[in-house]
């Protein structure tokens, strides 16, 4: 047969839609029947019929389906609502297809046919249907399939109508408004698609050159209300469809909208996890500020229709200064012509400091464009005059210094040479002006947005104010905002995230770096919070302040940081409120302070006292900067000893190979406050660290002098004290005869017995750590050189000083108290009289003992025999009894070992001239030890016996019934089962074979028959042949 001829299709008469109406009546009425297949089976029929049509009944025209749609549509909508949710499907399918077919433009239609004409007629039945099944109010659609075909077929309605669309934005905003809040993420991604859509479609200008803005702006507000929120979802796609939708309405939107609205809503894309969004928000921010600025020129340049155009932006002109629209003088400040700068810019600025270098780069550029445009409507408005900014010398000279301070991307790091360079001299003038004409705005913002409780929110603010500051430079001291922001610094500093610290700190950094007059802006402020009474401040609010103080001392320089500041912040530094403080972040963060004050005050000469060359100080210079700097380092120095914190524990009197004692001082050469030393010697204009010490060492021996009666316990001055004793060059000590009288006044003082036994075992850890010194080279008689040790400058070969400081220091600590507080006195007190003696025990144990040790050569010694002996004569010092009582402690057991080691000391150092009466009373106390439950102290007594023959015992001058008395008890311990005590008992033995042969003769013979170990014994009896 014939292939089948198409009939053309129907037109659009009365009798053509009368007839098509019959034909599908049937098809209709099947929307409403109760079986479920059969309205399934009407909505497949319409489709066919509607759309697509077969040989014999081709489908109708759009101009047809244009003119029977308010016959159709609202019988197909019936089924929006159906129960059954295929054929909801259905009825979808149907309207969808329905909308294309009329929006469509096909062949045979009029050169004056309009698709978007056509729609209305659908648009007027299909809207309120839509608005009933999405709209406010409406039963939550269950399939996610449908909510998201009804957002698309709204979306496509708007694209295919256009500007047709008007008469019914109320439903259409109604629609999309309620659909965003759906929790199906491609559901909120159409409809803000649709709301880009439906934009475009009304705020243009149609074919007659009309536009319908007015009624855009009156639902702006309730479309950025609704879609905001979808700033913050889970998805980055839904996030960037948010902002080119919420892009799409900030043109329409008022003043007060974008303040309330639109700032808080966008704010959390400050913060975004995506790069890529954090970009195009930026973009956004900047693309808005522009728009809005092109409104305001356009108003004040008379374009447009000026009554409309006024009404747009009444509110917009508002945000501008009053005096703007005067004619500005030389003292008129910055203004901000961007009307939505002030709620926008600090966004924008946020980005600036993006993690990522890309982003950063690009804000930037973006700030300087807004910068720039708004130049350009200041000088539309004002002229060119009063916006030039020609730079002095200084002006330039601190902005170089600061260039070493900014971070990425206002400077470049060059990897090779290690320096930072910028290429373009960013942040420009016309950037600069407007964050400064909005500080006032930007810096309450940024401080409130450091107090957020989200650590991402604190990030945000701690990000803008470094931002803010470099962009404002020296206006931010000017500012009076500036104690706030000081305020926040210290607060936000401490955050637990090291990025948000590093920000602050960064922008304290800034403030230091651009301040031409700290001392009338930051500093009292600082001044005030650092050396507050603890009563207004604690001691982490105290070290907060100083970890800003230092930072801001190390972005200043030699161009903001002058002499008159410098002896501020060091008298500061030196306050008692500061020094007195034992919190570990004060100490470290007031040296990091000090230290950053040294070094700008050593390019700025603020230091460099012009009496050094001279060589008279004044009373002035006693109380100088230096001199508090000094002060404060030496108390920093005087915290780094294991003993500055109650740590009492050692004992420098047994080992003698390094300086071990409690309160020694670490190395110079790895402590901070040493290197700090040195270098505010340079700065002063000192040769080397000793002249420093020669200034300062009256000032600062002095306040120690005066506040040691009042020293109840250990303290901070009591800690400088001990650390310059242990610090200052043995120089000092040998040269200045005021000095150490001083520091003998000060140990004599605190030493005696009524004072807490804490404080007096810190004196003589102190007083054992400058014995036990290695020593510093010296100049003795004549060319010889020297080691000096640190007592033996305090004693300095004078007997008096000596007994003064064993009598008055030493002794009375040794005297027994009930206590396990007092026990660590006695251990304190005999470990330091050990100390004090050691150079005699070296000096026996390297010489020559034919003689019985009795050399007259003294000169090693740091305690002389005359004040040893001195000592022992004194009736009311009771040396030889407190050291035999030490040598009974029941407490630690390294006491008896320490007091065998300082009896032994004592022997060595007094030899021969120790009286009959007085070995009387030594040998007994020996013998006990000898029985001691510790075999530790049982070799220290054996060396003490060995010293005791060797120094005290002349050949043949001793009663040979003592010594009888003394070896018989003795020689038993040859025989000990510890091989250590054998030893030491043996070379004893050995030594008093020398002075009394035959009593040892006498005393080993028989022990050959009763000892086990005969070697020994043997040994002993050939040294007596």
């Amino acid at each position: 047969p014939r292939p089948h001829r198409a009939r053309p299709a129907m037109g659009a008469t009365r009798d053509d839609q009368v007839a098509f109406l019959a034909s599908i009546q049937r098809d209709l009425n099947g929307i409403a029947d109760t079986d479920r297949h059969c309205r399934r089976r009407a909505f497949e029929a319409l489709t066919k019929r509607l759309f697509t049509g077969d040989g014999s009944k081709p489908p109708p025209s759009p101009v047809l389906l244009d003119a029977i749609a308010s016959s159709v549509v609202p019988s197909v909508t019936r089924g929006l609502h159906d129960p059954v949710e295929k054929v909801r499907e259905s009825c979808l399918g149907v309207l969808v297809l329905y909308v294309r077919n009329c929006g469509r433009v096909s062949a045979g239609d009029d050169a004056d046919s309009n698709p978007k004409t056509r729609l209305t007629p659908v648009l007027k039945t299909l809207l309120p249907a839509l608005v009933m099944k999405a709209g406010t109010g409406a039963e939550e659609e269950p399939s996610e399939e449908i909510r998201l075909a009804i957002v698309g077929l709204v979306g496509e309605l708007i694209a295919l109508a256009g500007d047709a669309c008007s008469p019914y934005v109320d439903e259409l905003v109604n629609i999309l408004c309620t659909s965003v809040n759906d929790s199906y993420h491609e559901v909120k991604k159409k409809v803000h698609g649709a709301v880009d859509l439906l934009v475009k479609a009304v705020g243009g200008k149609n074919s007659t050159g009309q536009t319908h803005k007015s009624s855009l702006k009156l639902h702006a507000g309730k479309i950025l209300a609704a879609v905001l929120p979808d700033a913050t979802h889970r998805h980055s796609a839904a996030r960037v469809s948010c902002l080119s939708a919420v892009s799409s309405v900030v043109p329409f939107c008022t003043t007060s909208e974008i303040a309330e609205l639109l700032t808080p809503g966008i704010r959390p894309m400050c913060h975004d996890r995506t790069v890529s969004v954090r970009k195009a928000f930026h973009e956004e921010l900047a693309r808005w500020m522009a728009r809005t600025n092109d409104d305001a020129s356009s108003t004040s340049t008379g374009h447009g229709n000026a009554t409309e155009t006024e009404n747009e932006n009444a509110t917009d002109a508002a945000m501008v200064d009053a005096d703007a629209v005067d004619t500005p003088t030389n003292t008129t400040e910055d203004k901000c012509l961007v009307p939505t700068a002030k709620h926008l810019l600090p966004m924008l600025l946020t980005g600036v400091a993006d993690e990522v270098p890309a982003n950063s780069v690009n804000a930037l550029l973006l700030v300087e464009a807004v910068g720039k445009a708004n130049d350009e409507a200041l000088r539309k408005r004002f002229g060119e005059k009063w916006m030039c900014e020609n730079a002095n010398d200084a002006e330039s000279a601190i902005a170089d210094e600061a260039l070493l301070l900014l971070p990425h991307p206002f400077v470049d790091s060059d990897e090779r040479s290690g320096r930072t360079t910028s290429h373009t001299p960013l942040p420009s003038n016309a950037s600069r002006r407007l964050v400064r004409s909005l500080l006032p705005t930007l810096l309450p913002l940024a401080i409130c947005e450091t107090r957020e409780w989200t650590s991402g929110r604190r990030n945000v603010g701690a990000r803008l104010l470094a931002t803010i500051s470099i962009f404002a430079r020296d206006a931010i001291c000017a500012s009076p905002l500036l104690p706030a922001l000081i305020q926040s610094l210290e607060n936000t500093v401490v955050d637990d995230d090291k990025d948000t610290a590093g920000r602050v700190l960064l922008c304290a950094k800034v403030i230091g770096a651009y301040s031409v007059d700290g001392k009338t802006s930051w500093i009292p402020l600082l001044v005030e919070s650092i050396t507050a009474d603890g009563m207004k401040t604690g001691d982490s609010r105290r070290a907060a302040s100083l970890v800003i103080l230092a930072s801001i001392i190390r972005g200043s320089s030699q161009h903001t940081m002058d002499k008159q500041s410098t002896a501020t912040l060091a008298k500061a530094l030196a306050h008692q409120n500061v020094l007195t403080c034992d919190h570990a972040g004060v100490r470290a963060q007031t040296l990091a302070a000090c230290v950053n004050l040294i070094k700008v005050s050593a390019k700025s000469l603020a230091l460099l006292d012009e009496t050094n060359v001279v060589g008279a100080v004044s009373h002035e210079n006693k109380a100088s900067a230096s001199a508090n700097l000094f002060r404060v380092l030496l108390q920093s120095r005087a915290h780094e000893s294991p003993g500055s914190d109650g740590d009492e524990t050692g004992h420098g009197a047994i080992s003698h190979q390094q300086n071990t004692a409690p309160s020694a001082l670490p190395p110079k050469h790895v402590s901070p406050s040493a290197r700090a030393m040195t270098a505010l010697a340079t700065a002063c204009g000192f040769g080397s660290v000793d002249e420093l010490y020669a200034k300062h060492a009256r000032a600062a021996l002095s306040s120690a002098k005066s506040e040691c009666e009042q020293w109840r316990s250990p303290n901070p001055s009591q800690r400088a004290f001990c650390a310059f004793v242990l610090d200052a060059p043995v120089s000092v000590f040998a040269n200045e005869l005021s000095v150490v009288e001083s520091v003998l006044d000060v140990f004599c003082k605190v030493s005696h017995q009524e004072n807490d036994t804490t404080l007096r075992v810190a004196m003589l850890n102190t007083l054992d750590a400058a014995f036990e010194d290695d020593g510093q080279s010296g100049v003795g008689d004549g060319e010889k050189t020297v080691k000096i040790n640190r007592g033996a400058a305090l004693i300095g070969r004078t007997d008096s000083r000596a007994v003064a400081l064993i009598t008055k220091c030493v002794l009375p600590s040794l005297v027994w108290k009930a206590g396990a507080t007092e026990a660590s006195g006695r251990y304190a007190g005999v470990v330091c009289l050990g100390t004090m003696f050691r150079a005699s025990i070296e000096s026996t144990s390297g010489g020559d003992t034919s003689s019985g040790g009795d050399t007259s050569d003294t000169s090693s010694l740091t305690i002389s025999r005359a004040a040893a002996f001195a000592v022992i004569k004194n009736e009311t010092a009771s040396l030889l009894p407190l050291i035999f009582s030490a040598m009974e402690e029941d407490y630690y057991p390294e006491t008896r070992r320490a007091a065998c080691y300082a009896l032994r000391g004592v022997l060595a150092t007094v030899g021969t001239q120790l009286s009959d009466e007085n070995l009387r009373l030594v040998y007994p106390e020996l013998t006990k030890r000898m029985d001691d439950s510790r075999d530790d102290v049982r070799v220290a007594t054996a060396k003490c016996v060995k010293t005791f023959f060797e120094s005290c015992v002349p050949p043949n001058g001793w009663d040979s019934t003592n010594a009888l008395y003394f070896l018989k008890p003795f020689a038993v311990h040859m025989d000990d089962g510890n091989e250590l005590v054998r030893d030491g008992v043996l070379n004893a033995v050995l030594a008093a074979a020398l002075v009394k042969p035959d009593v040892v003769r006498e005393v080993l013979t028989p022990a050959l028959e009763t000892h086990r170990c005969v070697g020994h014994v043997r040994t002993g009896l050939d040294a007596c042949q």
